[in-house]
């Protein structure tokens, strides 16, 4: 084989592989919606994070997008169109499952008059697909705003995107979550003990007595961290209700009074961690009505966590 005819052999196979590879690096034509169809949690402060599988926790603040690739859905087939989609959306509070409207562009909400009183009727604006040049060249996106939903704090969100004209379908699932750190007041029940009262003369010591109390804080629950996730850790002020038997301080004489009693109300402040979303507590604080040996720490509790942790382990 001479050079000018070897080159051309080459020519034409490279020419062929770049049709062949142009032709396979085309974007797949599909009728599925998982093929075209892509979810996105828009948190509040600006991130988009795509949604992998069928199943996702998000913020409870969050807004969810759903946005189509037209460059991925199947063309009509002899002027018949192989993509109708229909989005529908679900939310479950307590057992109870109901349908979510308003959906932008898709589902619309609108009561009738009955003889039984008014009822629910929706009206679903299912968008079909013809190509570039068609009457429907694009499906549009839409956005789900929990924040707007009729019932709040609701267990799980159900997504279904279906192409009605193969009844191919596409489910999510979602778990609001309070992802973060999120602010709340809750109980405490501290085991308190005083410290350095061995070198005070007067002063009752404290040794691990029971006091109630209430925390003003947040506890954080992370995105992806496991092991941050599994502690639940948190942060606050605690108000404690401490019963220190002191007698009555003399300043002057800078000494307690012996047969007196000091005041019969004890309030304890200072900072709390917490481990488990409140269950487990740590705190360092100060008696306010002390005048001597204030300071304290107190392991404990929050029952009204327990109790929640509880109740959901046996649900």
């Amino acid at each position: 084989m001479n050079g000018p005819t070897l080159f051309s052999s080459l020519w034409i196979w490279v020419l062929l592989a770049g049709v062949t590879f142009a032709e396979q690096s085309k974007p797949e034509k599909a009728t599925h919606p998982a093929s075209y169809t892509n979810i996105f949690e828009l948190e509040r402060r600006g991130n988009e994070n795509i949604i992998r599988g069928p199943y996702s926790e998000i913020d409870d603040r969050s807004m969810i997008a759903i946005r189509f690739d037209e460059t991925k859905m199947a063309l009509p087939s002899e002027n018949n169109c192989r993509v109708k989609i229909r989005v529908e959306a679900f939310q479950t509070k307590g057992g109870d499952r109901d349908r979510i409207a308003h959906i932008d562009n898709y589902v619309s909400q609108q009561d009738r008059e009955t003889d039984e009183g008014v009822a629910i009727a929706f009206k679903f604006d299912d968008r079909p697909y013809d190509g570039q040049n068609g009457r429907f060249p694009r499906v549009p996106d839409t956005i789900l705003d929990p924040n707007r939903f009729e019932e709040k704090d609701v267990d799980q969100i159900e997504i279904h995107v279906t192409n009605l004209v193969t009844r191919e379908q596409m489910v999510w699932l979602f778990k609001p979550r309070k992802l973060g750190f999120r602010a709340k007041t809750t109980d405490s029940f501290l085991f308190v003990k005083r410290l350095n009262t061995s070198n005070v003369e007067g002063v009752s010591a404290v040794n691990f007595a029971p006091s109630p109390g209430v925390t003003f804080g947040g506890t954080y629950l992370a995105r992806k961290n496991r092991f941050v996730r599994a502690l639940r850790p948190g942060i606050g002020l605690n108000a404690t209700f401490l019963n220190w038997k002191d007698p009555t301080y003399d300043p002057d004489a800078k000494t307690y009074l012996p047969n007196t009693r000091g005041s019969e109300v004890n309030i304890g402040m200072g900072v709390q961690f917490s481990l488990f979303n409140n269950v487990l507590v740590f705190s360092y604080g100060a008696n306010l009505q002390a005048e001597r040996s204030r300071w304290y720490y107190g392991i404990g509790l929050s029952f009204v966590q327990l109790g929640g942790k509880i109740a959901d382990e046996i649900r």
